[in-house]
């Protein structure tokens, strides 16, 4: 079986379990899928290129189900780090296009436009143009948020450095 469909079963378990409304399985079957996204983020982190498309398939999943959406969120935020090919950034444009006019997106294109950051192709963003100026308010303002996140440059991971303290002294506000 390949990532894709062992993905889509995991999910199609966990919907199963919360349509029958057993707590337990419905706890076992995220907890699992949520120790299977943990280990494709720890394999992103190490640089792992297949883990790139892996995660893809999972963040393709476009299903209303407990839990996924969060997962989906730290795929994100593990892909900010990862160098991705033209294909592999292709593939998050398209969904990012899918998410704008959806009503399942939550934080997922939040996240979906800061892994795009500095990276979309002029072809994205000229959709992302015209779609800001939708007739749907929803989608025009998604696109316009999404368009500004976008067009910016890729942003450096901050870390705090060991040697940088932080103030202890507080400010004086007024009144």
């Amino acid at each position: 079986m390949d990532r894709k469909n062992e993905f889509a079963e995991r999910v199609r378990a966990v919907d199963e379990a919360q349509v029958r409304r057993d707590g337990r399985s419905l706890v076992a079957a995220s907890d699992e899928l949520s120790a299977q996204v943990t280990e494709l983020r720890r394999r992103l982190s190490s640089g792992d290129r297949a883990a790139i498309d892996e995660a893809l398939d999972f963040v393709e999943l476009r299903k209303p189900v407990f839990r996924v959406g969060y997962d989906q969120e730290k795929l994100f935020r593990s892909l900010k780090q990862a160098e991705l090919d033209d294909s592999q950034l292709g593939r998050l444009e398209f969904l990012a296009l899918q998410l704008l006019s959806s009503s399942l997106q939550g934080g997922q294109l939040r996240e979906l436009a800061r892994v795009l950051r500095g990276r979309a192709s002029t072809g994205f963003r000229t959709k992302l143009q015209a779609l800001a100026s939708a007739t749907e308010s929803v989608v025009r303002r998604r696109a316009v948020r999404t368009l500004s996140v976008v067009s910016e440059g890729r942003r450096v991971a901050k870390r705090p450095s060991s040697t940088t303290k932080r103030s202890r002294t507080r400010r004086r506000t007024s009144g």
